[in-house]
């Protein structure tokens, strides 16, 4: 399987980043970055950290698209910590980055690799510039999977959004009428699969280089979701998409229909709306995901650590 990513490392970023990176089906064919849980110079230092914390051999790097296409870039530091990594002020890598911009690299990859699969884990800026800049893009895509979104209106950033569509909804809405084969990992999914507490802390004492970097990346988000979100366990978005990319058996339900993304509610700009029913009268765009298999997903997670 031939993959490029779009990501902005926060910390669940780089927890998926280690799992596709430790796959020996994956072929991962490039890295873009984008501004979204931190600022674009934080991502593009993230995605070099990661890459040598995983020992991951050359990869190409893309810089992307340091705001939205709309407005201010705001980012997620109180969750991620201000360097996005749990504030661990890791040494810079040396991993070169590519002077092409990250947009061009998502045309020419879905060029080159007919059966690409295009895994998003933040705002879809670079994405919807690639789907602007060549509009055949969607259609050579074998796979189009994003984490974002939400499919019952309960939001992480504002009551109604979830924060990587929140962060640019006018790019959303470009990608998700893009007629790709896109496939939606929403936030409500995240929290009815969290990994528990006690699973948890067995996964991150595991005696490896890699358990210990997320051990010492996590430790920040985990006082914000234990003492802020009050969650029963530990919430893994981005590995959850990038299992649904990796290993599609692991869905075992999910459903096609029209998903819409308000650009204009005082209180809901950002939100992700699923039309269940079909009034709307639109075509289903986006296989929403409710159910996932958790024995394989903790597996792939395992292996990206040990």
């Amino acid at each position: 399987m031939r993959m490029l990513v779009d990501t902005d490392v926060g910390v669940d970023d780089a927890l998926a980043l280690m799992m596709v990176l430790a796959a020996p089906e994956v072929d991962v064919v490039g890295i873009c970055g984008v501004a979204g849980n931190v600022g674009l110079d934080h991502v593009m230092r993230n995605i070099g950290v990661v890459l040598d914390a995983a020992g991951a051999p050359p990869i190409p790097i893309y810089r992307g698209c340091a705001g939205p296409l709309v407005g201010e870039h705001r980012d997620a530091g109180g969750v991620h910590g201000a360097d996005g990594l749990g504030n661990t002020a890791f040494p810079p890598s040396s991993r070169p980055v590519s002077d092409a911009h990250a947009a061009l690299a998502i045309v020419e990859a879905s060029r080159a690799c007919p059966d690409l699969t295009l895994l998003t884990l933040g705002p879809l800026t670079n994405v919807a510039l690639a789907f602007r800049l060549d509009p055949e893009v969607p259609s050579r895509l074998n796979r189009l999977i994003v984490m974002g979104g939400t499919i019952r209106g309960q939001g992480n950033v504002i009551p109604a959004a979830e924060y990587n569509v929140w962060a640019d909804p006018e790019a959303a809405h470009i990608v998700l009428n893009s007629g790709a084969n896109l496939w939606l990992i929403s936030w409500e999914t995240t929290l009815e699969h969290l990994i528990p507490w006690g699973q948890w802390g067995e996964l991150l004492r595991q005696p490896t280089p890699k358990a210990r970097f997320a051990r010492a990346i996590t430790g920040h988000i985990e006082k914000v979701v234990r003492h802020t979100f009050r969650l029963p366990g530990f919430p893994i978005p981005d590995p959850l998409a990038a299992a649904v990319a990796m290993a599609p058996e692991a869905v075992r339900r999910a459903h096609h229909f029209p998903v819409h993304v308000e650009l204009c509610g005082r209180h809901c700009r950002g939100q992700t709306i699923v039309d269940y029913h079909g009034v709307g009268g639109k075509a289903p765009n986006a296989h929403v995901v409710f159910e996932l298999d958790m024995e394989t997903i903790y597996a792939l997670l395992e292996r990206g650590l040990t």
